[in-house]
């Protein structure tokens, strides 16, 4: 039987240039913290770590876990996670997307979100969140429709030639926001990274978001975007970015393309060079008549 060492040379041989490198999370035996231990268990074990540190891949696996344990005792974590994976989109890992199932969908009932009735009748208020008019964003220099609503929260973001205005967090959204918050926090101070939410409300199949990679020039370097899936299973699309970034996908041996199917209570996480190596989208789809809406956190750069 082959070693340890022997099998990760072998899936360093692997070729990903057609297909995700993907790997299940081996879950951990662990007991269910209670929710006022959420912020020790989460603190890195040395206070001295690179801020870059609590942007690791290995990192917000292990603290997704532990944040899903802190809500009660009666969640299995092995259970929750039993599908999460992660897939590498380069050879050398430093792209890579982590999936988790039906992550929030299986944890409403443990909420005090449910506060606000069934999933379903809180899926119905997040969508009545939505603003009254679409927005425009520039597009190859002319100021089009935006094919979806959108909202910053937080912290104002600027993005397709448009600075999206901040508002207050709504009481609705402040629990699962909270959450994934809690998933990529300071190691020194144990205050999260993740200080902007941008929502995106999808009415049906004909809203969509065009291939595209993120605007990351006023976020911390290398952070990991966090989204939350809610409403309608949609197609989320992932492609290796040519032209200048070509050469260098193809020394990494990029994935070309990844699908995944988001379903409700999906959370997915982008992080390392991600951004800088693929585009993502997510595609019109026929005969979609139901809502979907996608809650995304980014690590914002603000002043001291």
């Amino acid at each position: 039987m082959a070693n340890q060492n022997d099998k990760r040379a072998l899936e360093d041989k692997i070729d990903v240039s057609s297909s995700a490198c993907s790997e299940s999370v081996a879950p951990k035996k662990q007991r269910a913290s209670t929710a006022d231990q959420k912020h020790s268990v989460i603190r890195s074990s040395s206070s001295t770590s690179h801020l870059s540190q609590a942007f690791t891949c290995e990192n917000v696996v292990a603290h997704a876990r532990q944040v899903t344990a802190s809500i009660s005792k009666e969640i299995d974590v092995d259970k929750v996670f039993a599908d999460a994976k992660v897939h590498y989109l380069t050879r050398d890992r430093a792209s890579w997307v982590y999936h988790v199932p039906r992550w929030y969908h299986r944890m409403y009932a443990f909420c005090d979100g449910n506060r606000h009735g069934s999933y379903r009748e809180w899926l119905d208020r997040i969508w009545t969140l939505h603003p009254v008019d679409h927005g425009t964003i520039k597009m190859f220099g002319r100021d089009v429709l935006t094919p979806r609503f959108q909202q910053a929260y937080g912290v104002s973001y600027r993005f397709s030639g448009n600075t999206f205005e901040a508002v207050p967090v709504p009481e609705s959204l402040q629990h699962c926001v909270e959450l994934m918050q809690a998933m990529v926090v300071n190691p020194a101070t144990d205050n999260t990274l993740l200080n902007g939410v941008l929502l995106n409300w999808y009415a049906d199949g004909d809203h969509y978001i065009g291939p595209h990679s993120d605007s990351v020039g006023a976020l911390y370097k290398h952070s990991p975007v966090f989204s939350l899936s809610l409403g309608a299973t949609r197609r989320f699309v992932f492609t290796a970015k040519t032209g200048k970034s070509s050469t260098a996908n193809d020394r990494n041996g990029a994935v070309q393309r990844l699908e995944l199917a988001l379903q409700s209570g999906d959370l997915i996480v982008m992080g390392g060079m991600t951004q800088q190596t693929h585009k993502h989208a997510l595609p019109k789809m026929k005969n979609c008549i139901e809502k979907r809406v996608s809650i995304t956190l980014r690590c914002f750069v603000t002043p001291s």
